[in-house]
C-alpha cells in the first residue's frame, strides 16, 4: 500500500520572509524508527532491509547530537592477517558485495573490531581464488592482531567521501604529522576523518587527533583507527588526503532530510570517482543495518522516516 512523504524546507537570512519549499513523495514502502539510544552507547535500530537505488526519501532526527551509521549485510570472517596491509578472508564470493575503495566494519572479532578503508586498486582490493574471498585493505592498514574465524565484516553503506583532496607537504610516521601548506583549520578539525590515497605505504582511513596552523603551514595530527595509537606506518613525504566520513553527523534537534525529488546526492550511492560498482547490482546496493551511536552523556531520542520504491 503506497505511502505519502511530505517534506518542508525553508532558508532566511536574520528576520527576512526568506525560501521555503514543500514536496509530497509517494513511496511503496516506510520505515518508522523511534528509539531511545542510551548515552555513551552504539545501538541497532530498525532502520535498513532496502536496495541503496530504491532510497526516494531519507529523515533522520535526534534530540542530542548522534551519528547514524548504514551498513550492508554481515558476512562471516574467515581468517585475518595483520599486515600491513591487514587482510580478511571469506568463504564465498563477495567481489560483488565489496569493492575496492570501501570502508568496511569489523563487529565481533577478537581485537579487530572497527572500521577500515579497502584498497583502492581494484586488482588488489577484493579477490576470489578457490571459493574464498580475499579482501586486502590499504597499504597504511594494519589489523590489531590476526584472528581465527570470528566475527563479521559490513560494507559501510553510508561512506562520504568528500571529492576535494589535499597534497601531503610532509609526513612524520612516529608522530602521526601531516603538513600541508596553507591554512586548513576552516576544512577539518579533531575527531574529523580522512582518507590517504596515492601515498608510498599510508593510504588509509585515519582519525584527526588535532590540527594546528602557524603560517605558512598547516599541521595535522591522526590516529591509527581502530585503537586510537598515534602514528604513521611510512616516512615518505607523498600522497593525498581528503575528508571522509562513515555516518551522518546528526546535530542535536537539526533534522536530516534528503529527497529524490529536491534533485541532492542519494546518501547511500557515493558519486564522483570512488563509485566503483556498477549501477545495477541486486546485491551490491544492499543496505541492511542502521547503528546510531550518543557519544554524550544524556540519552538520545532518534526518530526516522525512511521510504523506498519497488524497481521491478
Amino acid at each position: 500500500m503506497p505511502s505519502t512523504m511530505r517534506l518542508q524546507r525553508w532558508a532566511q537570512r536574520e528576520n527576512e520572509a526568506g525560501l521555503s519549499g514543500s514536496e509530497a513523495i509517494e513511496v511503496e514502502n516506510v520505515g518508522i524508527p523511534d528509539q531511545v539510544i542510551s548515552a555513551g552507547t552504539e545501538e541497532q535500530t530498525a532502520l535498513g532491509g532496502f536496495k541503496d537505488h530504491q532510497l526516494q526519501v531519507l529523515s533522520l532526527l535526534c534530540d542530542v547530537d548522534a551519528v547514524a551509521q548504514f551498513l550492508g549485510v554481515r558476512y562471516a570472517i574467515l581468517a585475518t592477517t595483520i599486515g600491513p596491509p591487514g587482510t580478511i578472508t571469506h568463504t564465498g564470493d563477495l567481489t560483488q558485495e565489496i569493492f575496492a575503495g570501501d570502508l568496511v566494519r569489523l563487529e565481533g572479532t577478537a581485537a579487530c573490531d572497527g572500521v577500515y578503508r579497502v584498497d583502492s586498486d581494484p586488482v588488489v582490493g577484493v579477490t576470489l581464488a578457490a571459493g574464498v574471498t580475499f579482501i586486502t585493505l590499504a597499504l597504511g592498514q594494519a589489523l590489531p592482531a590476526a584472528a581465527g574465524p570470528v566475527g563479521t565484516i559490513a560494507r559501510v553503506c553510508s561512506q562520504q567521501v568528500f571529492p576535494y583532496a589535499y597534497t601531503a607537504v610532509t609526513v612524520t610516521a612516529a608522530t602521526g604529522a601531516i603538513t600541508y601548506t596553507g591554512d586548513l583549520t576552516d576544512k577539518f578539525v579533531a575527531g574529523d576523518f580522512i582518507v590517504i590515497e596515492d601515498s608510498t605505504g599510508n593510504d588509509g582511513y585515519w582519525e584527526i587527533d588535532s590540527i594546528t596552523y602557524a603560517a605558512p603551514t598547516t599541521t595535522i595530527i591522526v590516529n591509527l583507527t581502530p585503537g586510537g595509537v598515534a602514528g604513521l606506518p611510512d616516512n615518505t613525504d607523498d600522497g593525498n588526503f581528503a575528508k571522509c566520513r562513515a555516518g551522518i553527523a546528526l546535530t542535536a534537534a537539526v533534522p536530516i532530510l534528503w529527497s529524490i525529488e529536491g534533485g541532492l546526492n542519494n546518501p547511500f550511492a557515493q558519486p564522483g570517482p570512488y563509485a566503483r560498482a556498477p549501477l545495477f547490482n541486486a546485491f551490491r546496493g544492499d543496505v541492511t543495518y542502521c547503528m546510531v551511536t550518543v557519544p554524550g552523556a544524556v540519552n538520545g531520542n532518534f526518530a526516522g522516516r525512511i521510504g523506498t520504491n519497488a524497481i521491478l
